[in-house]
């Protein structure tokens, strides 16, 4: 490889969604598939790719509905719709069309089509006083177009087979890299197009400062509830893992605080609420019960020693009790409360968050009573109604089918990734080592592309009884543990290593 093409390759756009497959999913063409990993690797980073951007336009009639193949974004939000035609075109009087089941489509309409709803989408969700800057480009690799004048869209809109290798080069030519001097309106054009084709942050991962991961959701419960419509807002949402409830979460929490209402996220894993306050930023409080109540704690002048919590076995009941003593002003009362991670809430703690809540505050409670590993009764939420859904779209199809055959869980496998199936690894005799079964499973699984992070070594006997016990490495790999010792915000301390 000469030096200039690995520069290229080291200086590529973004795409979203940023998992580009090696083969295409349902739905999906090989070509389109092919176009995607060029624009990647052709166009600088000064552009973002945005891969099948749904639109719909209703009028009181009709519905229509659309996909644009390629959306292609500068630093400044100037956007550029791409339609890519493949085959053999017809050039009629009425300009190009291409055959559809025996039908003729003109070309032309279908990309000005995509173009103006585009433009309404824009004009009712964003500032209609900020116009979305955008253009469209027929991409047509197979096809040579002999009468460009008669073609129905401007020649310099038209790449076919002349110029295909040089379609980076014409959408670098149409939109310039951009300034980067318009970060705010790049911002909302981004986020506009993301929710194009329900794109969220994917709080399941690791999510630093820097980067953050998207997750695509299909179908997901995000389209249900924002088509519900009741007063008072009560709903419970009962769905399966994977069924992209965190996601809803934080969708909800996002729109509560976009439309001017103070709104508050609290979920029982801690963890969790500190990837969600990641990717929502300052759109509301984001807390664990317990680390709500003792923020709140704080705020009124009490102090928490964490120090006594392994020492005292009343010391979290203390917690959320001295909170239901306290009075509480009525800045500190909510709009909106999300509750994520239902199943592990105890009744007296929705009784304690009810006290933080305006009289008709909208609640959206999301759990899974598959995961109730602590075997709590459900929490009797008086005035709400239930949406069930089964679907599961992060587990791929085989460790699916592998967790409906042997662990009898039932739900609905809506990811069309295969995945790379499960493999069980047993001890046969007495006095085989557990750890040294274990530092072979951590070396195949690095050998074949794992990285230390992706991977975590889980006990169902609680870390402290765990074969592995309080060994600092296995096979020479340092372990990430809990220690059982908390910073001055509760926080719990880790050791420093590299397998969680």
């Amino acid at each position: 490889m000469r030096d200039d093409e690995y520069k290229t390759n080291l200086n590529m756009a973004r795409v979203f969604p940023p998992e580009i497959q090696s083969k295409p999913l349902p739905g999906q063409h090989k070509a389109e598939l092919d176009t995607l990993h060029r624009l990647q690797a052709e166009l600088p980073d000064d552009y973002t790719v945005f891969h099948s951007v749904h639109w719909a336009r209703s009028t009181k009639s009709y519905t229509q509905v659309g996909e644009v193949d390629f959306v292609v974004m500068n630093r400044d939000g100037r956007t550029l719709l791409i339609e890519q035609k493949m085959g053999a075109l017809q050039e009629t009087t009425q300009g190009l069309t291409k055959t559809y089941t025996e039908r003729n489509k003109s070309v032309a309409e279908q990309m000005h089509r995509s173009l103006d709803s585009i433009r309404n989408q824009w004009s009712k969700v964003a500032d209609a006083r900020v116009p979305l800057d955008v253009d469209v480009l027929l991409y047509c690799p197979d096809y040579q177009v002999r009468n460009l004048a008669a073609a129905g869209i401007d020649s310099s809109r038209i790449v076919d087979a002349r110029r295909a290798a040089k379609l980076a080069e014409v959408i670098v030519a149409l939109l310039g890299p951009g300034t980067g001097d318009r970060q705010s309106h790049f911002e909302k054009v981004e986020a506009f197009f993301s929710q194009a084709f329900d794109l969220v942050p994917d709080i399941s991962s690791f999510v630093s400062s820097q980067t953050t991961v998207f997750t695509r959701l299909t179908e997901g419960l995000t389209r249900v509830v924002d088509g519900l419509d009741f007063t008072p807002f009560r709903l419970r949402v009962i769905a399966s893992a994977g069924s992209g409830k965190s996601q809803l979460g934080r969708h909800f929490l996002a729109t509560a605080s976009a439309q001017g209402q103070r709104a508050l996220f609290v979920c029982f894993n801690r963890p969790l609420a500190t990837r969600v306050r990641n990717t929502v930023g300052d759109a509301g409080t984001v807390n664990n019960f317990h680390g709500f109540c003792h923020q709140f704690l704080q705020d009124i002048g009490e102090d928490v020693d964490f120090t006594q919590a392994d020492k005292d076995p009343d010391f979290w009941k203390r917690i959320p009790e001295r909170v239901v003593a306290a009075d509480i002003p009525d800045d500190r009362l909510y709009d909106c409360l999300i509750v994520d991670e239902g199943q592990d809430f105890q009744q007296d703690w929705w009784d304690i968050l009810q006290l933080f809540l305006k009289p008709e505050a909208d609640v959206l409670w999301l759990e899974d009573p598959e995961q109730n590993i602590y075997s709590r009764k459900p929490v009797e939420l008086v005035g709400f109604v239930t949406y069930r859904d089964p679907r599961n779209y992060r587990t791929p199809t085989s460790i699916a089918d592998f967790i409906r055959e042997y662990l009898g869980f039932d739900f609905d496998c809506a990811n069309p990734l295969p995945g790379l199936g499960v493999e069980v690894h047993s001890l046969i005799d007495a006095d085989d080592d557990p750890v040294a079964l274990l530092a072979k499973r951590l070396r195949e699984l690095k050998r074949i592309g794992f990285e230390y992070k992706d991977i975590v070594i889980l006990s169902c006997v609680g870390q402290g009884k765990s074969f592995v016990g309080d060994a600092a490495d296995v096979g020479g790999v340092k372990l990430r543990r809990a220690t059982r010792e908390y910073d001055d915000d509760g926080n719990q301390l880790y050791t420093v290593g590299d397998v969680l």
